[in-house]
């Protein structure tokens, strides 16, 4: 039987680098980093700790898209998807009604959870006992906040509906099941999608306090995430939210919807290797490749683009430059490689989908995103970043590459859509 195709219709985002994703593509477009110092009351909770800047979503003004009583309900976590969410829907024109409820549904990929709401819960019972708990915290800080609120917002979105945790990988992971729902036949129409919000006084201390995240550049934030530089020394923590809108070919011309590309293949492995590090043989990582490429029916020369997980850390960056290596083989020297995290720094959970969004974006528009910051590279990560500018480039195949803690590895390969 001939597997169904698989499209995107619509597209969401919130993050460091635009609370849109005509912001967002301004912003990779034109290698402006999202980068900054943390503002107060993070910033003085921080005092001792060494890391003073992070990702952190500016300028979103949630009462012009959701009701003051619904915001007391809500952690940015879901705020941030709620957001993502409804431009998603726009985008894509799917009028939500009854008679398709059940046929329409979500998935939401979230590393950590609501936890500036856990902070808050756990400050309170610390000074004033159980009682001052804030009564909304556990819906709050629950993964599956994020879908859940976004059902409660559109009325007519009962099908399937569950949240994904891989770590950072987790909304790559979303992605890739709600596109098993619909070849499985199970849905017609599917939001996927990640989120995170870990930018607290607990979160950033935790990551920090397993030497992952950079702490070098507090005299200048828009350079601390530079993916495959010598000089890097740790990831960027950022927040943040994005959503596609997924479907059968078949359903989005009977609607005819807006088509922004093909899902084309897609793979999940796990390294069974360490809690935090990834295998030092790369393994995991190029199982995955082969076989997303081997599910999208193409040769690894036929990739145009890969978005790299490019996170900065003195591990990741030659372990993945290894890893394409191995799977690319001489090819590796001439496709296109950038890590977007140069700008967005690391969303978590959201990277995925945020870095899906990019290379949609970059076969839209034939253009491929820069790393920024790339200034010396490191002598193992030899390959073609795109360095400090963005390039015109013919793009029929981008694969996007994300890596979580505990050794989840996933892969995502989107084609330009042809009837």
């Amino acid at each position: 039987m001939k597997r169904k195709r698989l499209v995107i219709t619509g597209l969401g985002a919130v993050c460091p680098s635009g609370n849109s994703v005509p912001e967002l593509w301004n912003s990779l477009s034109n290698g402006r980093s999202g980068i900054d110092t943390l503002p107060e009351p993070l910033l003085s909770e921080l005092s001792d700790n060494p890391t003073k800047y992070g990702g952190v979503v500016k300028n979103l003004q949630p009462e012009t898209f959701l009701e003051k009583k619904l915001l007391r309900k809500m952690d940015k976590l879901s705020i941030y998807t709620t957001k993502a969410a409804i431009e998603c829907v726009e985008s894509s024109c799917m009028k939500l009604n009854q008679s398709k409820r059940y046929r329409c549904g979500c998935v939401m990929g979230v590393g950590i959870g609501g936890m500036e709401s856990y902070n808050n819960g756990v400050i309170a019972y610390k000074d004033r006992g159980w009682k001052s708990i804030p009564v909304m915290t556990i819906s709050k800080i629950i993964p599956n906040s994020t879908n859940s609120n976004i059902a409660l917002h559109f009325p007519y979105l009962n099908g399937i509906n569950y949240s994904v945790n891989t770590a950072c990988s987790s909304s790559s992971d979303a992605i890739a099941a709600a596109a098993r729902h619909i070849l499985l036949d199970e849905a017609d129409f599917m939001l996927a999608g990640g989120a995170e919000t870990s930018l607290t006084g607990f979160g950033v201390s935790s990551f920090n306090v397993l030497h992952a995240l950079s702490t070098k550049w507090s005299h200048d934030p828009t350079k601390a995430s530079r993916p495959f530089d010598k000089d890097r020394d740790g990831f960027v923590m950022s927040e943040g939210a994005a959503v596609i809108a997924l479907e059968s070919l078949e359903h989005a011309e009977q609607r005819n919807a807006p088509i922004l590309a093909e899902l084309v293949g897609f793979a999940n492995t796990n390294d069974g290797y360490h809690y935090t590090a990834p295998d030092p043989d790369a393994h995991g990582i190029v199982r995955a490749m082969h076989c997303a490429l081997e599910q999208a029916a193409i040769d690894p020369s036929a990739i145009d683009y890969i978005n790299a997980h490019g996170t900065s850390t003195p591990t990741n960056d030659p372990l993945e430059t290894q890893a394409i290596k191995k799977v690319f083989k001489e090819y590796a020297y001439t496709v296109k490689i950038s890590s977007t995290k140069s700008m967005t720094g690391h969303c978590v959970g959201a990277t995925g989908a945020i870095e899906a969004i990019a290379c949609i974006k970059a076969i839209e528009k034939q253009f491929l995103p820069p790393t920024i910051n790339l200034d010396t590279p490191d002598t193992d990560c030899d390959l073609d970043y795109i360095p400090h500018k963005g390039i015109a480039h013919k793009v029929e195949y981008a694969m996007s590459n994300t890596l979580g803690f505990g050794g989840h590895n996933s892969v995502l390969i989107f084609k330009s859509y042809q009837q």
